[in-house]
C-alpha cells in the first residue's frame, strides 16, 4: 500500500489533519484498489465507488436531490448532489437513532463488529 497526503488548507494544517489524500493498494490477489479524497467538491459532497473488471463495470454513485433529469442535443442537466455530509446522510443518522433507542428498549439487539478487535 502507498499513501500519500498534504494539507492545502491552513486550518486543516493547523490542527494535522489533511484535506487531500491519495492511497493505492494491491491485494493478494493481484487486483488494484485506488482511493482518492478531497475537501475541495465545491459542488459538493461527492462519494462513488467504481469496480472495473474483465466483465464490465459497476458504479454506486451520488445520491441526487430530488428533480428530473433533461437530455437534449448538446446538453444534459441532472439535479444536484447533495451539499454537505448532513444532508447526504440524515435518512442513515434517523435511522441509527432509532435502532438505538430499540436497543434500549430492548426491542433490538446491539451486534458489535468485531472487525477490528
Amino acid at each position: 500500500m502507498y499513501a500519500s497526503a498534504t494539507a492545502h488548507m491552513t486550518q486543516i494544517a493547523g490542527i494535522d489533519d489533511h484535506d487531500t489524500v491519495a492511497v493505492n493498494m494491491t491485494f493478494p490477489s493481484g487486483a488494484l484498489g485506488m482511493i482518492d479524497l478531497s475537501r475541495f467538491a465545491c459542488y459538493g459532497y461527492d462519494q462513488r465507488l467504481e469496480v472495473f473488471g474483465p466483465g464490465g463495470m459497476l458504479k454506486c454513485g451520488n445520491q441526487k436531490t430530488l428533480g428530473v433529469e433533461s437530455f437534449k442535443a448538446g446538453s444534459v442537466v441532472e439535479p444536484s448532489i447533495w451539499f454537505s455530509f448532513a444532508s447526504r446522510y440524515d435518512e442513515a443518522y434517523k435511522r441509527e437513532l432509532d435502532h438505538f433507542i430499540n436497543v434500549v428498549l430492548g426491542i433490538a439487539v446491539l451486534v458489535l463488529n468485531s472487525a477490528y478487535d
